[in-house]
């Protein structure tokens, strides 16, 4: 009987342990591919976040009313606005930053993009009477209420999807997609706590 001896773990704790193994550069804004693994991070974020409200790791019933009430429709809104900033990071870092990929340098220009968006899209629903959207109402009170705690949050989940993208770039197309599916299939039952 022939044994493969296997490796201690010390020995596998020697090895040059490098992050940067598993991740992946996610700037380049003609690289279609990594679509996938953006939105991907995105809905894990979003899940995350989900899970840290309704376990009370952020105390917000705000946020669990927004889930309870909007259900979908609120993660489709969280979810897209997010992809929607990276997209416009990406275009900015491929275009304007004449630098290589730093994850650090690309997430601070997805949170200023976002920073940018807050505020725009606080200032244009402050101008549009209650009673004209239900979604619009629900931010007007979320934002009196947070105030630029919101930002926060927004900032948490972007840190999170910038990470997330970068690693799940380095999967297959195949890999990206069961991950998906199972992400997907999972948020009926997370937003539908008791």
């Amino acid at each position: 009987m022939n044994i493969t001896p296997q490796p201690s773990t010390k020995q596998l704790f020697n090895k040059n342990f490098n992050i940067m193994d598993y991740l992946g550069d996610i700037s380049n804004f003609s690289e279609t591919n990594d679509y996938l693994s953006i939105l991907n991070a995105c809905f894990h974020a979003d899940l995350f976040i989900i899970f840290l409200v309704y376990h009370n790791f952020f105390k917000s019933e705000f946020l669990k009313q927004w889930y309870k009430r909007f259900q979908f429709s609120a993660v489709l809104a969280d979810v897209l606005i997010v992809f929607i900033v990276i997209i416009a990071a990406r275009f900015i870092y491929t275009y304007y930053m004449n630098s290589a990929f730093s994850l650090w340098k690309f997430t601070g220009i997805s949170i200023l993009i976002q920073f940018i968006h807050d505020f725009i899209f606080s200032s244009f629903i402050s101008i549009i009477p209650k009673g004209y959207n239900a979604m619009f109402d629900f931010f007007k009170d979320y934002i009196n209420e947070v105030g630029v705690n919101a930002l926060l949050g927004d900032t948490f989940m972007i840190i999170m999807v910038c990470i997330l993208s970068s690693h799940f770039v380095t999967y297959t197309l195949n890999t990206n997609l069961v991950v998906l599916i199972i992400t997907l299939y999972s948020y009926p039952f997370c937003i539908n706590y008791l």
